[in-house]
């Protein structure tokens, strides 16, 4: 137990603690904004001098949920939303954006949604540079597929970014081909050890097995359990 008194315990009858697969009753103890303690009978709690107390009848005690794909952007996102207002209050305190900024708006991204937000959000920084701030789509010549500017603005970044962004689908520009697209965003990421969060083409020109031939372990495929072609399941 903690050495000073808790500032709130929360009681519930089933508490889900992955670290041991806790499923049955179960308290958290916190003080300031971290969980110090964590039991699996409610009665073991140390409620001593705690400033509250909230004990749930009914429901499950979680730990705070990671939601890996969605779009926390405060402004200059087409598909972004307040992170605090939308995400936070169903329990996703770590939120991992989708590609909402790239290389040409990562510092306002950072400033105006990461560093002014209480949920905890990383961002898988979109290949195409001007990320989703144009609401007609995504690399409309290959001058947004900069290799270069993207490994720059990671190194930039730091550990505010956790990934690249690859989505190939909805490329714009008549003369850009979605695997030279794709190519050069692997590069990207090998170049600054990131892994990629990838969205395919449902191009008929660009099969799916030579799209996903390109992937390395440890990168992921989003937008992959719908129907028809770019989904990894049939039926």
């Amino acid at each position: 137990m903690p050495d000073h008194p808790l500032d709130l315990v929360l009681k519930a009858p089933a508490l889900v603690f992955p670290g041991t697969g806790m499923g049955r009753p179960g308290a958290v103890g916190v003080i300031g904004d971290e969980i110090v303690s964590v039991v699996s009978n409610q009665a073991d709690a140390d409620i001593s001098m705690p400033v509250r107390v909230l004990e749930f009848e009914e429901g499950i005690l979680l730990p705070g949920l990671v939601d890996m794909h969605a779009h926390p952007s405060i402004s200059n996102s087409r598909f972004g939303i307040d992170p605090d207002q939308y995400l936070l209050p169903g329990g996703s305190t770590t939120v991992l954006s989708q590609g909402d900024a790239g290389a040409s708006n990562l510092d306002e991204y950072i400033e105006r949604t990461i560093e002014s937000s209480r949920t905890n959000v990383k961002l898988a920084i979109n290949f195409c540079a001007p990320g989703e701030s144009n609401p007609n789509g995504r690399f409309f010549s290959l001058d947004e597929a900069s290799v270069s500017e993207c490994v720059s603005a990671i190194r930039r970044g730091g550990s505010d970014i956790w990934g690249i962004s690859l989505n190939i689908a909805q490329i714009r520009g008549a003369d850009v081909h979605p695997m030279e697209v794709m190519r050069r965003g692997m590069r990207a990421a090998e170049q600054s050890g990131r892994p990629v969060m990838f969205g395919a083409t449902k191009s008929a020109d660009v099969s799916l097995a030579d799209q996903l031939s390109l992937l390395r372990a440890g990168d992921v495929m989003t937008y992959c359990f719908h129907q028809g072609d770019g989904s990894i399941v049939q039926d």
